[in-house]
C-alpha cells in the first residue's frame, strides 16, 4: 500500500489520438434489420450495454479482457486490451473503454486509459487521463481501476480514486471531439446523461422476502440507472428508481428456456435495454453465459 501511497497525479491534456476515416475504402457495416433476435454462448462474460441496434459484450481474456459486438449476426470480437479493471459504456453508435495498463518499457508507472470505439470497433479517440507512480498494483481483490461514471452528451466522466487516492482531483471529464480533459467534480446532469452500468449494489431491495420454496431472484443493474429483476421464468421486471416507489416498471417477456432459476445457486444475470434493443446474459455455470438479444 506505502507503493500506491507515494503517487501523484498527472493529468494528461495533451494530444488527441484521432483515426479519421480512409475514403471510400472503409468498410461499413449494414443496419440491423428492423426486427432480429439472436442468441450465443460467451465465455467469461464481465460486462454488457445496450447500444444502438447491438450489445456489447465485455469477456475476460488472459492478461486482458476483450470486446465484442453482439447483434443480429451473433457475437463479433472488435477490440482486445490488455491491463486490469477494464469496464464499457455505451457512446454514440460505439462503446467507450476504460482500462488500467503499466505505463513506460518497464512498467514503472501506472496509466488510466480510455477510447472510443465505432460500430465496427475502429478507434475513434483515445487518451491517457491519469497517471500513478509504480507498477499496477492488484492484490487480495484491492486493484487499481478507472470507473466510468457515466456519459454526458459528448463527455465521458469517470473516477480514478485507486490510482490517485492521495490527491484530491479523484474525478477526470473527457471530451473525445476535443481531446480536452478536466479534473472539476461532475455536475449539471443534464436531459444527455447516462448512468453506467455501476460497481457491485445489493439485490436485496428487489428481491422478494427470503423463502425455502425458491432461490432469490437474479438481478441486475444496466445503465441509465436501470434495475433488472428474473422474476420468474422468462420474465424479467425492470426497475427505474427505489424499488419502494419506482419511476418506471414494466416487465419483459424474454426466452423462458434460457432465462430461468431454479432453487439453489443463483444464476449470475447481465441486462440491459434503450430504444432499440433488449439484451441479456445469465450464467448458470461458470465459466460461459447465454446471451440473447431482441430488436424493440
Amino acid at each position: 500500500m506505502s507503493q500506491r501511497g507515494a503517487r501523484r497525479l498527472v493529468l494528461v491534456a495533451g494530444a488527441l489520438s484521432l483515426v479519421g476515416a480512409c475514403g471510400g475504402d472503409e468498410p461499413t457495416l449494414p443496419a440491423p434489420p428492423a426486427e432480429f433476435e439472436a442468441t450465443v454462448d460467451v465465455d467469461r462474460a464481465l460486462q454488457l450495454v445496450a447500444g444502438d441496434g447491438a450489445a456489447w459484450i465485455l469477456r475476460e481474456e488472459d492478461g486482458g479482457a476483450s470486446v465484442h459486438r453482439f447483434d443480429h449476426a451473433g457475437l463479433t470480437e472488435v477490440a482486445r486490451l490488455t491491463g486490469q479493471s477494464h469496464q464499457i459504456a455505451t457512446y454514440g453508435d460505439g462503446v467507450v473503454v476504460a482500462r488500467v495498463a503499466c505505463g513506460g518499457d518497464d512498467c514503472e508507472d501506472t496509466v488510466a486509459e480510455v477510447r472510443v470505439l465505432d460500430r465496427a470497433g475502429k478507434v475513434l479517440a483515445e487518451e491517457e487521463i491519469a497517471r500513478g507512480e509504480g507498477a499496477p498494483y492488484c492484490e487480495s481483490a484491492i486493484c487499481d481501476s478507472v470507473h466510468i461514471l457515466g456519459v454526458n452528451g459528448d463527455q465521458v466522466w469517470l473516477e480514478t480514486w485507486d490510482i490517485l487516492e492521495t490527491t484530491g482531483d479523484t474525478f477526470v471529464s473527457w471530451d473525445p471531439d476535443t481531446g480536452r480533459t478536466s479534473s472539476d467534480p461532475p455536475s449539471n446532469q443534464g436531459a444527455d446523461w447516462l448512468a453506467a452500468s455501476p460497481g457491485f449494489r445489493s439485490p436485496e431491495p428487489y428481491q422478494r422476502p427470503r423463502s425455502l420454496e425458491r432461490a432469490p431472484e437474479s438481478v441486475a443493474f444496466g445503465q441509465g440507472d436501470q434495475v433488472f429483476v428474473l422474476d420468474d421464468p422468462g420474465t424479467i421486471r425492470l426497475v427505474v428508481g427505489p424499488p419502494q416507489a419506482p419511476v418506471v416498471e414494466e416487465t419483459f417477456d424474454v426466452p423462458a428456456d434460457i432465462f430461468y432459476q431454479e432453487y439453489g445457486p443463483t444464476p449470475g444475470l447481465f441486462f440491459d435495454a434503450n430504444e432499440t434493443v433488449l439484451a441479456g446474459c445469465i450464467r448458470h455455470e461458470w465459466p460461459t453465459s447465454r446471451c440473447w438479444i431482441r430488436s424493440r
